[in-house]
C-alpha cells in the first residue's frame, strides 16, 4: 500500500501505520477482507446483524446485510441491502395478496379492485362487469361482489333486500321487511298471508 505522503508502507520490518481499509500483518499492510472493517491498525469483523462488507472496507457503518421481507411491510420478496449505518436500498419485488407494487413499496389495494401482489385490476374488469364491487385489500377476484336484488330472492316478496352476491357464488341476501300481504318466514324471506 501507499501512505498519504506517497511513501511505501509495510516493508516487512517493525511497526507499520496502514491506511484505512488495510491492517498490518508481520510489518506489511494487507487489504481488509470481505466481512471485516479495518481502521489502519487492526481488522475487526462486521457486526453479526450486518455481516457483509467489500474488500478494503474501513468503516463499520459500511458493513451490510441483505434485505429481508421484514424490512418492507407487506412484501413476500425483496431486493437490496441495509447498512449498519442505517441507510438501505431495500425494495419489494413482490407483495402479499391484497397489495400492489409501486416504486419498491407495497401499497394497500383500493376498494373495488383486486391486487395480486404485483398489479391491480378493477373488479369490473376481472368479472366482465358482473361483480363491480370489492373491499379494500382484496387479493382474490372471488371476493368481488354486487349488491343483492329482487331476482336473488324471487319468492321472498321483501320490502327491501340487503346483502351481496359474490363472484364465487356465495350469497348473503336477505329480506328486510315484507311487502303488504306477506310476513317474515324467519329465514330471510317473506311468506304470503293466507
Amino acid at each position: 500500500c501507499v501512505l498519504d505522503n506517497g511513501e511505501q508502507c509495510g516493508n516487512g520490518s517493525g511497526d507499520v501505520a496502514c491506511e484505512p481499509g488495510f491492517y498490518p500483518v508481520d510489518g506489511v499492510c494487507v487489504e481488509c477482507e470481505e466481512g471485516d472493517y479495518c481502521d489502519g491498525n487492526e481488522s475487526e469483523p462486521c457486526p453479526s446483524s450486518h455481516p457483509k462488507s467489500e474488500e478494503g472496507n474501513s468503516d463499520v457503518n459500511m458493513c451490510y446485510a441483505d434485505c429481508t421481507t421484514n424490512d418492507v411491510t407487506n412484501s413476500t420478496s425483496v431486493s437490496g441491502i441495509k447498512y449498519y449505518g442505517g441507510d438501505n436500498t431495500c425494495q419489494a419485488t413482490m407483495c402479499k395478496a391484497g397489495f400492489y407494487l409501486e416504486n419498491g413499496k407495497c401499497v394497500s389495494c383500493p376498494e373495488n379492485e383486486v391486487c395480486d401482489g404485483e398489479t391491480r385490476k378493477t373488479c369490473s374488469e376481472l368479472t366482465d362487469e358482473v361483480f363491480p364491487l370489492g373491499t379494500a385489500n382484496n387479493g382474490d377476484k372471488n371476493n368481488c361482489y354486487r349488491e343483492c336484488s329482487a331476482s336473488d330472492l324471487p319468492d321472498a316478496n321483501p320490502d327491501a333486500i340487503t346483502g351481496n352476491v359474490y363472484a364465487d357464488g356465495t350469497k348473503t341476501c336477505s329480506a328486510s321487511g315484507c311487502q303488504p300481504g306477506y310476513y317474515p318466514d324467519g329465514n330471510g324471506g317473506c311468506v304470503e298471508c293466507e
